[in-house]
């Protein structure tokens, strides 16, 4: 996956070549797509015990080795979803009590 969509920041830590091996056992992704990375981060916690144990040592301990494997490689990514979840569906009910009424 690469952050394509953050611009303007230092290149990310690559991410583990079995981690990519492993996520397209089951599934092709769209390295481009920020939905398809969503996708893969809740698959791949949901799975977790599943996973290698090379992959499960790359991506570290659950949830704060997960947490800073896909930080330190895509910074901005809470804040994008953020920005888009409030530009887009905010007014959904589902949605409402996360924002502040203006």
């Amino acid at each position: 996956f690469l952050p394509s969509f953050l611009p303007c920041l230092p290149p990310p830590p690559p991410i583990c070549y079995s981690f990519l091996e492993d996520l397209e056992r089951f599934r092709k992704y769209n390295c481009a797509s920020v939905t398809d990375l969503l996708r893969a981060l809740r698959n791949k916690r949901h799975h977790y015990r599943e996973l290698p144990k090379e992959v499960q040592l790359s991506l570290g301990h659950i949830p704060e080795g997960f947490l800073n494997y896909f930080t330190s490689r895509f910074p901005r990514l809470l804040l994008h979803v953020y920005q888009m979840v409030e530009r887009s569906v905010k007014d959904e009910p589902v949605f409402q009590a996360y924002f502040r009424a203006n």
